[in-house]
């Protein structure tokens, strides 16, 4: 093999290499899934996520006695119904992973859609509170 041709095997595996690991950035940092403005994740994959990831928010958005009977360690308690008046607040960073979960799929979807209204791009549903995974906090 000539010299050239290594010359032109190198960069092609350059070229491959900065390509692929740009898409794996851009899938860890935005992920959304087709038809919907958020990522729907189980709560396995999201438990797999939590392990490698060190700046996400894990978002109850369950009523407060709820949340104080049992929650999914970590996670702090926006209730569905003050979502809005104190997403800005709690949540600064427009830009943050935010794992939504609660009582009710459908009001997790509702949660995760308004949170992409105001402007949010690293929401992930996960759904019910009572499927996770792990232990929880009383």
């Amino acid at each position: 093999m000539k010299q050239s041709q290594k010359v032109k095997w190198i960069i092609c595996v350059c070229i491959l290499l900065v390509v692929g690991s740009s898409g794996i950035s851009i899938y860890k940092h935005f992920r959304p899934t087709r038809g919907l403005p958020y990522e729907k994740l189980t709560m396995e994959q999201a438990r797999e996520y939590m392990e490698y990831e060190k700046e996400f928010y894990l978002v109850d958005i369950s009523d407060a006695e709820t949340y104080t009977q049992r929650h999914i360690p970590g996670a702090m308690n926006i209730p569905y119904d003050r979502l809005l008046k104190l997403a800005a607040v709690s949540l600064p960073d427009k830009t943050a992973i935010l794992y939504v979960c609660g009582p009710k799929d459908k009001q997790c979807d509702k949660a995760c859609r308004k949170l992409c209204e105001l402007g949010y791009t690293g929401v992930a549903f996960l759904g019910k509170v009572s499927r996770w995974p792990g232990p929880f906090e009383p």
